[in-house]
């Protein structure tokens, strides 16, 4: 409505991906997370130029990437029907050198996108008592 833009740049050390049953690639949910989102309705954006809740859109751009990433994978969502958490268990195929390149802002990241897999965390089980932790 305003043609306001507000841009902030933080710096990060882990990404925390979306990840849902369509996915086959760890590379599929960093791309979900780049994606474009509209903010309206209950998500609107408050415009500080307006001085009242807008309809938006937001993006995140990577425009440089830490020495060590660490990634998390979202695998549990609410189910509204049944009030209560599912794990979404699906397998992400990741190579074990990645190069992230091609994800960052133009030009901003000269060098050091590529990272070698090092360690991974798996969850076992549902959210129940039988869960467990192994690396």
């Amino acid at each position: 409505e305003c043609d306001y833009e507000d841009r902030k740049f933080d710096p990060f050390l882990y990404l925390s991906l979306p990840v849902s049953k369509s996915m086959a690639h760890l590379t599929d949910a960093l791309a979900a997370f780049l994606e474009e989102e509209m903010l309206v309705g209950d998500n609107a954006w408050w415009c500080p130029q307006c001085q009242r809740k807008v309809a938006a859109r937001k993006n995140i751009d990577l425009w440089k990437l830490p020495p060590v990433l660490v990634v998390h994978l979202k695998r549990f969502e609410f189910c509204r029907e049944t009030a209560s958490v599912r794990k979404i268990d699906v397998h992400l195929r990741t190579p074990e050198c990645m190069d992230l390149s091609r994800y960052c802002k133009k030009s901003v990241q000269k060098s050091g996108a590529t990272y070698l897999v090092s360690c991974i965390a798996n969850h076992i089980g549902d959210l129940g008592h039988s869960c467990h932790y192994t690396a």
